[in-house]
């Protein structure tokens, strides 16, 4: 019998899929420059037909696996200034 709860390798709750690292990326630059295209591209594999003016922030995530690992990335697109 051991202490050890969960077996070794598995995240929190053993759920497998359940990122081990959350990253926060916050894009900035000026506006009109195309932040908001460059997040949407990443994170959903296609350019946006159309956008707007970005106010505030808008949030985007996105889930990796590397070397049978699980990241998600926190994108922010803030607004040009």
């Amino acid at each position: 019998m051991t202490d050890s709860i969960a077996p070794p390798d598995t995240t929190v709750f053993g759920d497998p899929d359940r990122p081990k690292r959350i990253f926060k990326i916050i894009v900035i630059g000026d506006s009109h420059v195309g932040k908001t295209c460059l997040t949407y591209r990443f994170c959903s594999g296609k350019f946006p037909e159309k956008t707007e003016a970005t106010i505030g922030v808008d949030f985007r995530e996105k889930t990796l696996e590397i070397d049978d690992e699980v990241f998600k990335l926190q994108i922010w697109d803030t607004a040009g200034q």
